[in-house]
């Protein structure tokens, strides 16, 4: 007696090892692809992170040191030559109003802002009371940009401050970002 139907080839059921070792193969090259992407992404987040740390590093310290060069005045105790600089520039002394009486400056405090090149940050020092306003710092500058060629200031209440700083991110790579403000002090 015959059976009605062959039983099915061994040969058309399942996978075949070549077959197998093709998917195991595509599948590695896809997973070294996205390892591959996801380290360059992670590396440049890295140093988008670090170029916002340095850019709001030396923007505040700017603000900061700006806002309280405009409070100084030429008419203070010490006028324009209360302003000192020092260190190449890195370190500058001037006087602020302490006390605003009714219609006149009541007293006068003397503020330093000063880089420490050691330590890579920016100090304000007022009352003895000394505070870091700046991280990562390079280079801290103040000039007076008007300065004639006889050395005489033809505009002595402007100041310019320059900061340049730097981050090192972990993979070696070394952000730099810079800022300069130009200040006009009270008359």
């Amino acid at each position: 007696m015959k059976h009605g139907k062959k039983m099915t080839d061994s040969k058309n059921c399942g996978f075949t090892l070549i077959e197998m070792i093709t998917v195991v193969a595509l599948v590695m090259i896809f997973s070294i692809f996205l390892v591959a992407l996801m380290q360059v992404t992670e590396t440049a987040r890295g140093i988008g992170n670090a170029s916002v740390e340095v850019r709001n590093d030396a923007k505040l310290a700017l603000e900061k040191i700006m806002r309280e060069l405009r409070e100084t005045s030429l008419s203070s105790p010490l006028g324009a030559s209360g302003i000192a600089r020092s260190n190449g520039n890195s370190r500058i002394s001037f006087p602020v109003p302490n006390v605003i009486g009714n219609s006149s400056i009541s007293s006068w405090d003397t503020v330093v802002f000063e880089l420490d090149s050691g330590a890579h940050q920016i100090s304000r020092t007022k009352n003895s009371s000394t505070n870091v306003i700046g991280r990562n710092v390079q280079s801290l500058t103040f000039d007076r940009p008007d300065i004639g060629n006889d050395g005489s200031l033809s505009n002595d209440n402007i100041i310019k401050t320059s900061i340049i700083t730097s981050k090192t991110t972990a993979n070696g790579r070394t952000i730099t970002g810079s800022l300069t403000s130009e200040i006009t002090m009270r008359n």
